[in-house]
């Protein structure tokens, strides 16, 4: 996927397959660690992936959590 993005920020075309018929959080993580994050804010992604409403975001004193 990060490659895909990667690739595609970079102008070549791109497809990107799932393997599974549906969509599961069975497959997906459930809590973004803190290199991912700063990953994210790296790339420029950090501010709207926040803002999406089921995101709660950590503080490093862990008085909120992330997942």
């Amino acid at each position: 996927m990060m490659l895909g993005f990667l690739l595609a920020r970079a102008g070549v075309a791109v497809v990107v397959a799932e393997k599974h018929v549906d969509f599961l959080r069975d497959f997906r993580g459930d809590t973004v660690h803190p290199s991912t994050l700063e990953m994210m804010r790296e790339l420029g992604l950090l501010d709207e992936f926040l803002k999406l409403s089921d995101i709660r975001s950590a503080d490093a004193d862990g008085s909120r959590c992330l997942n």
